[in-house]
């Protein structure tokens, strides 16, 4: 049994969890796959823009990526992404965190993680506000690291189990997993 504040998660549930939040959110292998290959390519500013369109759209907030295009320079949404980029390859995904909520429009944790989430999925989680509320994190950086460090936690436990991931390639574990099957558990998708 996974614990996290008060909720309690069967192992054997989080498979189902997984395909749940796929299906409620089907885009999520494509973003991933567009924010690597945003690296890969070194930040390019035009795709930074619509790679934050994605993200936005993906977290069903499209008019935020509207805000963060006409507040910010383009070249300063392209350095956010690097230098958070950096921050989580170095696993200083608060410092990570900080760069994102310096454009305008990613000022909040919400927005700005779920950027994180798609740059490094195996390191970087999303705190909402249904998490924050539902299991009483601050939606500050505080609470964010206290989330992501349960997160890992539960990671480690499941990746010791002989529980494999539905979809990712070798079956193991991401925290954003983790993450996502909380989320689906809180807003009772569970099975």
């Amino acid at each position: 049994m996974l614990r996290i504040r008060g909720l309690e998660i069967d192992e054997e549930h989080l498979p189902q969890l997984v395909r749940n939040h796929r299906l409620a959110y089907p885009t999520t292998p494509e973003v991933e796959q567009k924010a690597k290959q945003l690296i890969e390519s070194g930040f390019p500013s035009e795709d930074c823009v619509a790679f934050v369109q994605d993200v936005c759209r993906w977290g069903r907030y499209p008019g935020i990526a509207g805000k963060v295009a006409k507040h910010n320079k383009i070249e300063d949404i392209s350095h956010a992404m690097r230098s958070a980029y950096e921050q989580l390859r170095e696993s200083k995904t608060v410092d990570a965190l900080k760069a994102i909520n310096l454009l305008y429009g990613l000022g909040r944790v919400s927005f700005a993680s779920k950027h994180l989430r798609f740059l490094a999925p195996q390191s970087a989680v999303i705190l909402d506000s249904q998490i924050a509320k539902g299991l009483h994190y601050r939606s500050d950086q505080n609470g964010y690291r206290s989330f992501l460090d349960d997160c890992l936690s539960l990671t480690d436990q499941m990746n010791k189990t002989s529980i494999q991931h539905p979809f990712r390639p070798n079956k193991n574990w991401y925290v954003s997993d983790i993450e996502l099957s909380i989320f689906a558990q809180l807003r009772g998708s569970c099975l």
